[in-house]
């Protein structure tokens, strides 16, 4: 018997090809290529069509030989077959005979029945991928102990090969339909609508806890950027050095009790020089701008509650004006 061992070109590192664009020169052919593959229904194909640009992308970040095994799952699945081609398949073992030189006479029958058992017992896999493997095997890349097939075409000899051909090109296989799966599952973002839509309910609801405690929340200053970008709040530039003095002071007092509460001397030095470094920077830390936008959103808040202004009217009037 012919000892064959594990292949490893598959693993090696090569230059990255350009993805073969005949399979991908419309977009109808890639929405059935990936519904295929992934067994997606036709409700996917928008989401498809939106990420196919993603998609091209990621088969062009692999190697030429990893893009023909992913492309050889691109055909139908023998698990979809029909009467029809499953009659195609038996015609392919019949040829398969004669190119492998098999003396032994089989009838129709048997290679029907062949091809019967190769599309119930690998319904994911497909012809193309049955035929590289056997071309794989003959060649001695593919890690099985005995390749020949002592002049009969028998299951038991195919087997060995398809299930062969499956680990070799497990790990690619797997790793490209993760990604791919990830993709045409990623939620799409929310349209411009939309997200003003869940910012504007967002706003609304931390003022109406504003109005309850007179207190702000953790993000507040998200709703500050919104009021700025619909020119609802508009600080002056005084209004803004302002906010961030206070909130560098603020920030110095915070570490102040922090460095007091330190038993090491090494410790309190440390954030000594913390406060050094606030007090003295010219640029203005994330902190801070965080900070002083709470500040000015707090004095802007105020303001509505003061004047009993309803700020939930005022932001439905601006967006259905833009």
């Amino acid at each position: 018997m012919s000892t064959i061992k594990k292949n490893t070109e598959i693993t090696k590192v090569e230059t990255k090809a350009p993805v073969n664009l005949v399979l991908y020169k419309n977009t109808e052919q890639l929405i059935e290529k990936v519904r295929t593959l992934l067994r997606f229904p036709e409700s996917k194909n928008e989401i498809i069509i939106a990420n196919q640009s993603k998609l091209i992308e990621v088969l062009i970040s692999y190697s030429k030989s990893e893009q023909k095994i992913i492309e050889r799952t691109f055909e139908k699945h023998f698990g979809q077959y029909n009467e029809k081609d499953a009659r195609e398949l038996a015609k392919y073992l019949q040829k398969l005979t004669k190119l492998l030189d098999i003396k032994e006479i089989y009838d129709s029958e048997y290679y029907g029945s062949v091809a019967v058992y190769i599309i119930n017992k690998f319904q994911n896999n497909t012809l193309s991928e049955l035929k590289e493997a056997i071309e794989l095997a003959i060649s001695h890349k593919l890690d099985i102990e005995d390749t020949k097939h002592y002049n009969s075409l028998n299951i038991v000899w195919l087997s060995n090969i398809i299930c062969s051909y499956n680990r070799y090109t497990a790990d690619i296989k797997s790793r490209f339909t993760k990604v791919i799966f990830d993709i045409i599952n990623t939620p799409a973002p929310p349209s411009k609508e939309e997200a003003d839509e869940n910012k504007r309910k967002d706003v609304i609801q931390r003022f109406d806890y504003f109005k309850r405690t007179n207190q702000l929340q953790i993000g507040d200053e998200l709703c500050y950027d919104f009021l700025v970008e619909k020119k609802l709040l508009k600080p002056s530039d005084e209004e803004k050095n302002k906010a961030i003095k206070i909130a560098k002071d603020i920030i110095v007092q915070e570490l102040e009790l922090k460095r007091m509460r330190k038993e090491f001397t090494s410790e309190r030095n440390e954030i000594q020089s913390q406060i050094k470094e606030v007090m003295n920077s010219l640029s203005h830390s994330p902190a801070e701008v965080r900070s002083a936008k709470k500040i000015i959103l707090k004095n802007y808040f105020m303001e509505c509650v003061a004047n009993n202004i309803n700020l939930e009217d005022i932001i439905n009037n601006i967006l259905v004006v833009l």
